[in-house]
């Protein structure tokens, strides 16, 4: 992939990072110096894992393992210890390839695997532990032009990579930037402010976000520089209060619906957003969506090839549609809205209490800037609506009251907590799980 690029257009710039720029045939040259180093050790591996820093090393790693067709695992540079041996022990790779280094395993045996593998990516999915989503070239290429069909390139086009390589959308900007023979832009670690330099710095005009990230932006009131001319805003629902405030700061957001098991991408808005009324957007080329029984599915040429794991319930049905298990709704639009991740749903006393809706009320509120609701056990409702938020100091009662007009009692906070700042996840995504432990008996 990178050699083909290289021959073509082998003065355009590929990377930039923090150390230098490299143009195709500078980056094709380190690839091929990090082949001959991979040849001497893996021999013809069916399967390593890849410990997938957003970094130069890896990077060039990743492009030595796509021109090579070697699948590969993906590890997340954040996992402890027991769950990168759990990912290792369930895949069995042949090494453990982390920077420079390569490590032997000795796991056994590689499983049988589908011979269009590209990588195997873990993800939460609906329930349970995590599981080894199956994805091949062909999956990852057609997402590819799926997005270019509806997000379009332009000549100077820049696109961030501000996530680790572990991750499906990381490592789809990689792909995507390579097919289309554009440039990436290593984002260096840091908040708001470190976003922003980087992103006038190096006139980036393509970036990926989660909400919380556009809410540390839009709260410190930054504004988006002219030549941004694409924030895609996905992973979870965006409040309509931070989107309107992005707005009338210039950030030209584009929502979007995807998952893992699907290289990303499902359905984008059309256009930039003004607010929350158009949803995640409209399915992009090849994407049938369905609303059954409140839960997404969908069908589409870039879905996996099925779960690693021996064992598992089939993914697909008798159609070929895969329940993401997300609740969501279809408008007249054909638009897509998220409602909750599955694993978000609270039931209270029988009663489904989407957080996403009571976030957007509760942070209509006055002195309110962050708010994240997860559900608290309860041995008599089942599970009690608890508010986390960022914001000056509120009293229930008060709180309670402010929201009745909006709100049904059972979707109310029974519990409120103020601190300093919500928790995330490796990819700035408010982590619920944590949050959940945050909150004090």
């Amino acid at each position: 992939m990178i050699f083909d690029a290289a021959r073509a257009h082998p003065n355009a710039l590929f990377l930039i990072s923090t150390e230098r720029s490299f143009t195709y045939a500078e980056m094709a040259e380190k690839v091929r110096l990090r082949i001959a180093q991979l040849e001497e050790r893996l021999h013809a591996s069916t399967l390593v894992a890849l410990v997938g820093h957003a970094s130069l090393e890896t990077l060039v790693t990743l492009l030595a393992l796509l021109e090579t067709q070697t699948p590969f695992v993906a590890i997340h540079p954040r996992w402890t210890e027991a769950e990168r041996l759990r990912v290792l022990q369930e895949s069995r790779p042949s090494h453990l390839l982390d920077g420079d280094a390569m490590l032997p395993l000795s796991f056994g045996l590689t499983p049988s695997l589908p011979s269009s593998l590209l990588a195997v990516l873990y993800t939460s999915g609906t329930s349970g532990r995590s599981k080894g989503a199956m994805l091949s070239r062909d999956a990852f290429v057609h997402a590819a032009k799926a997005s270019e069909a509806r997000l379009g390139w332009q000549e100077d086009d820049r696109w961030l990579l501000a996530m680790p390589l572990a991750h499906v959308g990381g490592l789809s900007i990689v792909l995507r930037c390579l097919l289309a023979q554009k440039t990436i832009v290593l984002s260096p670690p840091g908040g708001a402010h470190a976003f922003m330099e980087t992103v006038s710095t190096h006139r980036v005009t393509i970036a990926s976000l989660v909400p919380t990230q556009l809410a540390h932006l839009v709260n410190a009131e930054l504004e988006s520089p002219p030549h941004l001319r694409a924030v895609l805003l996905g992973g979870a629902a965006c409040p309509d209060g931070i989107l309107r405030r992005a707005h009338t700061l210039g950030w030209k957001v584009f929502t979007t619906y995807g998952l893992t098991e699907a290289c990303s991408q499902v359905t984008t808005s059309i256009s930039p957003v003004l607010n929350s009324y158009g949803g995640s957007g409209t399915p992009l080329d090849g994407v049938e969506l369905e609303i059954r029984e409140g839960r997404i599915c969908i069908r589409t040429p870039s879905l996996m090839l099925g779960w690693l794991a021996k064992g598992l319930p089939e993914p697909f049905d008798e159609r070929g549609f895969y329940d993401t298990g997300d609740l969501g709704s279809l408008d007249e639009e054909g638009r897509i809205h998220l409602h909750a991740r599955r694993t978000d749903l609270i039931v209270t006393g029988g009663e489904n209490v989407y957080p996403r809706e009571v976030e957007e009320a509760v942070l209509g509120l006055d002195g309110l800037r962050e708010a994240c609701i997860v559900g608290v056990e309860d041995e008599l409702w089942g599970q009690r609506v608890a508010l986390l938020y960022v914001g000056e100091e509120q009293a229930l009662d008060a709180l309670q009251q402010a929201l009745r007009p909006t709100l049904a009692a059972f979707k109310i906070p029974r519990v409120i907590q103020r601190i300093d700042a919500l928790p995330t996840n490796s990819v700035g995504k408010i982590d619920r799980n944590k949050a959940r432990l945050l909150i004090q008996p």
